[in-house]
């Protein structure tokens, strides 16, 4: 039960809370990106990854032939053909082949590489079977990807660029791919026996000619003599000699294909009758295509596959373009890792960018990624061995390794092979005593170095300071490093180390490739036999071999690039191994009771389990009694919601939105059926978002080779569709036997931050209260309250990081409905991938999905209805609202905003771009506009929205329309954000004060940057002047961010306003031990300046976890209060700031503001990376912020009360997470004898219970007055 407080009064708190993110320039909290976990469960380390780059020479060839060294090939004169893969095939250079295109700067990094003639003959370097460089007709190619996510624009057809990139050695080269390529001073090199055809228009320089044979054998000087003009040539032409260099008339956009049909794209509408079958040196028929449009069945079919050409040409065209696209797609959504890059040929100190941060990725793409440029050798052991030292560096800025737990991967991409006689020496046979499949009998090999840094003597990475006494705190999974012998390939090395990735292109050793399939598999099962000859002596397949065992000796991997597309996706997995490496923990976290009804108690919890692939939550619903003889209340469970999901994957009734621009997105039932497309497709959609960390990886889910069957090699989309609704058939074994999709402990996906809402049948929100027209109740919400109480049962709603929002029966505890709102949908393929014991990394990580408050509320519109408002928290930038009269299994939605809606606010501002991540709690109310009342979801737009203001947002519960009121300070320039507010009713109609005709006409709201505004809803504008009400600094004056929910009071003529300040949501929270503060300020229609105008009150002490807090008494020009959330036992300003802050929602009782704070461990996410941390429990004076924590009782209303001068007590929740709800009930000697709706009497002795998540629950007498059914905060 709950006092009937008058509703909607400024006596009464709607409170809503926020999850604030704050300017780097102006405060240390509320920074950066949101954390995508429960920071109290799991250190968020940012994993480190160091990419050593290749920048030889090679990286600027067009020709990647798999197999061949360097992807070349020699032209053979003997045998008129291609071929050759010994060491020594290219040592006269002219009659080997690395370029198609011989524009200007093409050869800038290799000068003596020449130019392929356009020949058919030569087709097999145009045609993407052989060399997997060139364009492939069943790839689309992509611009690369920008820091922000967004693309590079499509090429331009007819001024095609060879390299965007200013000051490259292409970067003035322009192709018109409409039209044949006509240029003298574009020269192809032709060696001797090779045949030019007739009708070939050619152009030869006036003083070198060509000398060519007769049909008879015999030369003939000087035939191929165009004298510089352009000649067609009337005959076929041989050339003899040793080469001659030709300028060729050609067609850029051409390819060749085998007779195979399926080596084009479904209805890419090439016309069978324009197909031309030439004969090509190596691979006999062959089927000619150019790319012109009336090659094409239509028009729209010949601009998209010459747009696909034009990009490939623009963005993939050799070695280095398809690098640079395959790091910055890869790295697309990647907001987890801290990244370093280097070149082989460059080996200087990183610049770690964290890609969690906008300045980080620009400076990774702008100072890294695109910098790239061909030259040199390839110096790969000394780049690996760069890598290493990397890691142990110790001095300057932006030292790589910055925790203990950290997890750090080394990449070495390159192209081509190890120079020989080159490489650091001093590491030994560093592998020599380590079995199967790591040692060898050489010194100093690639091996020995990734060995010396992943459990040599170059481990741990760093033992300098606070590290020397921090050893054997890296993760590894408990599980399977019980067994570290039976799992030869796991990393179980606890000390600081590197482990070691190859991409290598088109590569093949002695060993390693495809000629020996069982050893490049599966090393560990057959292990391979090294070489006898000393890799560092060699420039050949050896090398390649010694690449592939140091990813080996340092538990990484090895990736064998053949083609643009292949790189991305090794890219991806490397990316994906790094990522998601953060030190687990089988922490609980408890997010507090809520008591809700007269009669339920609804209590969610959390835990993580198999390395923090296995989130799942518990859901416990008990009956709430009160014992009237011991003077306490008792519970006693009712259900588990969780354990009733379980065997209803296929009668569940959940719904999911599709968004299509609108507030009204398509909603549909979540089947299979909705899902048409390939197991690619559907994958694709399922990790389509901006939070996704599984693009790219669908290959990831194939079955093993000894799965049953009748699996298939993918998960189907109607495998994947019915494993999210709770289907278990794909959930194997943990060693991957049978193992597919991730396991479950619970079907109950974890619920962390959300709002577990209890929805009674009799709740009353007090709208018949309204005053209208002269009339109280003219809606005549008593009527309806007798309704819903005779057909209504109760109803639970909760958000869960399964993708949905759940509505269970109050009753039973079964699911009534669940429903994925837009922004879930494209991350929910994270929740595919399963524990893999063969990796320390997983590929699953924890992502938020619905995540956000969530309230209910009954509304009008021409009707009574009940509605349910959520938003995704920190899982995507949405709220929604829902029809949940019909307590039905397919409520309607109402409306859904995202960043996914182009329509615009009341300013001209498209809703995309105003909404951001809404972490605060929405009120839903009547408000009086100029059409008559209306029922209005008010919210702050949340943070990090694309348009960068705080603004309050007002929805239309009929219509989704917003109206927007901005509120904004020159002074604050950074991105900001508007999350808590209360909403109140001060004013009778327009114009007089302190009324009680129910409408919401004002709200207190706080932004990101510390100001607390105040909006005036009578005419949609800001109060004061349009100067916020008071803006939070500490004693240095920095600003500090409002996260905690507000609380509002009567305070005579004016109102108090209660908040705090500190974040606890952003990844750099977790370490940041800034002052925060607990303020209580008087609106007395003026802007109060600062801390000088309120009265300070001190923390003095603390014992046994009672903290003793002064209780000094303002004067009566004071206009509120403050304390620091720190020590301070001489009250004289001085107080030591420890991390404590205040984020959750205050509550107001018999002149009691109660409050909880939380102090994590400061080495959270620090060297240590410690976990955990500490709640506090305040009860402070309203009006003076004194201490009135003595004015409780324990555990009973005849309990021990807490120390005289108590203002705080320490909590015990029984897990390490920030507790942030108070629960507070009535009690009284008998329950209500009416229905809501009824005028009846009320018991006259009553107690407030408090409780608060592990401290003992607080009772404090009080009048029962006017008692309602309905908890309303």
């Amino acid at each position: 039960m709950a006092s009937r407080t008058p509703l909607i009064s400024v006596a009464l708190v709607l409170a809503l809370t926020g999850l604030a993110r704050w300017a780097p320039s102006v405060a240390d909290q509320g920074a950066g990106e949101l954390a995508q976990a429960p920071m109290n469960a799991q250190a968020t380390i940012k994993p480190a990854l160091i990419m050593a780059v290749d920048d030889s020479g090679s990286m600027s060839f067009d020709i990647l032939i798999p197999g061949i060294r360097d992807g070349q090939s020699k032209w053979i004169v003997s045998a008129k053909t291609f071929g050759g893969t010994e060491e020594t095939v290219c040592t006269t250079v002219m009659n080997c082949y690395f370029y198609l295109f011989p524009h200007e700067g093409f050869n800038t990094a290799f000068p003596a590489g020449y130019a392929l003639a356009p020949l058919d003959s030569a087709a097999l370097f145009r045609a993407s079977e052989v060399n997997t460089s060139y364009f492939n007709p069943l790839l689309r190619y992509e611009p690369w990807i920008n820091p922000d996510g967004t693309r590079t624009p499509n090429a331009v057809i007819a001024q095609t660029r060879a390299d965007i990139r200013s000051n490259q050695p292409e970067s003035n080269v322009v192709y018109d791919m409409t039209n044949y390529r006509v240029d003298a001073s574009e020269m192809f090199v032709v060696y001797d026996g090779m045949t030019i055809p007739a009708n070939t228009w050619v152009n030869t320089p006036a003083t070198t000619p060509c000398v060519i044979r007769n049909a008879n054998g015999s030369i003939r000087t000087n035939f191929v003599n165009t004298g510089g003009q352009w000649q067609q040539l009337t005959a076929d032409v041989t050339l003899a000699g040793v080469s001659c260099l030709i300028a060729f008339a050609y067609f850029p956009p051409t390819f060749y294909t085998t007779r195979n049909n399926n080596l084009l794209p479904p209805n890419y509408g090439y016309r069978a009758d324009r197909i031309v079958e030439v004969d090509a040196l190596n691979m006999g028929k062959v089927r000619k295509y150019q790319i012109l449009p009336g090659n094409f069945d239509s028009t729209a079919q010949y601009n998209a596959a010459i747009q696909n050409f034009a990009n490939w040409f623009q963005y993939r065209r050799n070695r280095l373009l398809s690098t640079i696209g395959a790091m910055t797609d890869s790295m697309d959504g990647i907001r987890d890792l801290r990244v370093g890059y280097f070149t082989i040929n460059n080996r200087t100190n990183v610049t770690m960018y964290d890609t969690g941060t906008a300045d980080g990725r620009t400076g990774l793409y702008t100072q890294g990624f695109h910098t790239l440029k061909a030259k040199g050798g390839t110096p790969n052991r000394d780049a690996v061995a760069y890598l290493g030292e990397q890691f142990r560096r110790v001095g300057g800025s932006e030292v790589p390794v910055i925790s203990a737990c950290q997890r750090n991967v080394g990449l070495l991409f390159t192209d081509g092979y190890t120079n020989s006689k080159t490489g650091p020496v001093g590491y030994g046979n560093t592998d020599s005593g380590l079995g199967a499949p790591y040692a060898d009998i050489h010194d100093d090999t690639m091996a020995d170095i990734a060995t010396a840094y992943y459990s040599g003597n170059g481990t741990p990475l760093r033992v300098d300071g606070a590290f020397a006494s921090l050893r054997g705190r890296v993760p590894v999974s408990e599980e399977v490093c019980r067994d570290p012998a039976g799992n030869p390939s796991v990393d179980c090395q606890r000390n600081l180390h590197m482990n070691f990735y190859g991409i290598t292109l088109g590569a093949a050793g002695l060993i390693y490739g495809p000629h020996n399939p069982n050893q490049t598999n599966d090393p560990y099962k057959f292990p391979p036999t090294w070489s006898a000859t000393n890799p560092r002596t060699v420039d050949d397949g050896n090398v390649i071999d010694e690449l592939w065992h140091a990813t080996i000796n340092g538990r990484g991997k090895m990736f064998n690039a053949r083609s643009p597309d292949q790189i991305t996706m090794a890219m991806r997995e490397v990316l994906s191994s790094a990522d998601g490496g953060a030190s687990p923990s089988a922490s609980i976290g408890s997010t507090g009771t809520r008591l809700g009804s007269n009669s339920l108690s609804v209590q969610p919890s959390y835990a993580a389990t198999n390395s923090s692939t296995d989130w799942h939550s518990r859901l416990i619903a008990s009956t709430v009694g009160f014992d009237t003889t011991t003077k306490s209340a008792t519970l006693t469970e009712k259900w588990r919601a969780e354990t009733q999901l379980v065997g209803r994957s296929a009668t569940r009734a959940i719904r999911f939105a599709r968004a299509n621009g609108t507030v009204k997105p398509k909603v549909e039932a979540f089947l299979p059926a909705a899902f048409t497309g390939t197991g690619l497709e559907t994958y694709n959609e399922l990790c389509a978002d901006a939070l996704s960390p599984c693009k790219g990886l669908y290959d990831q889910l194939r079955a093993p080779a000894t799965a049953l069957p009748l699996l298939a090699t993918y998960p189907s989309s109607a495998e994947m569709i019915q494993y999210l609704r709770g289907d278990r058939t794909l959930e194997g074994d943990a060693d991957r036997t049978n193992l597919r999709l991730r396991r479950r402990t619970t079907l109950l996906g974890d619920i962390v931050n959300s709002d577990v809402v209890i929805s009674a049948r009799g709740d009353d929100y007090g709208h018949g209260n309204l005053y209208t027209n002269g009339k109280y109740d003219e809606l005549k919400y008593a009527a309806y309250l007798k309704s819903k109480y005779a057909t209504q049962t109760s109803m639970v709603y909760a958000g869960a990081n399964d993708g949905m929002l759940h509505a269970f029966n109050g009753d039973t505890g079964s699911e009534t409905f669940a429903y994925i709102p837009t922004t879930s949908l494209g991350h929910m393929g994270n929740l595919l991938f399963p524990f893999d014991r063969s990796r320390t990394a997983q590929l699953h990580q924890h992502r938020y999905y619905v995540d956000g408050p969530v309230v209910v509320s009954d509304v009008y519109d021409g009707s009574w209805k009940t509605a349910l408002v959520a938003s995704s928290g920190a899982g995507g930038k949405n709220v929604f609202a829902l029809d949940v009269t019909a307590q039905s299994s397919s409520p309607a939605v109402m409306w859904e905003l995202s960043d996914k809606v182009t329509a615009n606010d009341s300013t001209g501002v498209p809703i995309q771009n105003r909404l951001g991540y809404v972490l605060g709690r929405p009120v839903v109310v009547p408000v009086a506009d100029a059409s008559g009342v209306k029922w209005k979801a008010i919210l702050g737009n949340g943070y990090n929205s694309t348009r960068g203001k705080a603004a309050l947002l007002v929805v239309d519960m009929s219509t989704g329309a917003v109206t927007s009121i901005e509120a904004s300070e020159a002074e604050v320039t950074a991105s900001n954000g508007l999350g808590n507010l209360v909403a109140i009713d001060q004013w009778q109609g327009r114009t007089k004060n302190r009324g009680r005709d129910g409408l919401v006409d004002t709200v207190y709201a706080a932004d990101q940057h510390g100001s607390v505004w105040k909006f005036d809803l009578r005419d949609y504008s800001l109060a004061l002047g349009g100067k916020p009400l008071y803006t939070a600094r500490d004693r240095a004056n920095k600003r500090q961010p409002i996260i905690g929910g507000l609380e509002v009071s009567a305070a005579g003529s004016g109102v108090m306003v209660f908040f705090g300040t500190g974040s606890y949501s952003f990844t750099a929270d977790a370490t940041d031990t800034s002052m925060q503060t607990v303020y209580g300020i008087l609106d007395s229609g003026v802007a109060v300046s600062g801390r000088s105008a309120l009265q300070q009150q001190f923390i003095r002490s603390e014992t046994g976890g009672m903290r003793s807090a002064s209780r000094t008494i303002g004067g009566l020009n004071t206009r509120g209060w403050y304390l620091d959330l720190g020590l301070d036992a001489n009250g004289d300003g001085t107080t030591v700031a420890r991390g404590e802050r205040f984020l959750g929602y205050p509550r107001l009782q018999n002149g009691i503001l109660f409050f909880l704070t939380y102090t994590p461990n400061t080495d959270i996410g620090g060297v240590g990376c410690a976990l955990g941390g500490d709640n506090y429990l305040y009860g402070l004076d309203a009006l003076s912020g004194a201490a009135r924590l003595q004015d409780t009782r324990m555990q009973s209303i005849d309990g021990t009360a807490p120390p005289e001068g108590t203002g705080a007590m320490k909590t015990d929740t029984g897990g390490s997470g920030a507790a942030k709800e108070l629960a507070t009930f009535l009690t009284s000697n008998s329950d209500p004898a009416v229905a809501p709706g009824d005028d009846q009497p009320p018991p006259t002795q009553c107690s407030v219970i408090l409780q608060a998540p592990g401290a003992p629950s607080l009772y404090m007498l009080r009048p029962c007055g006017r008692l309602s059914w309905r908890q309303i905060r």
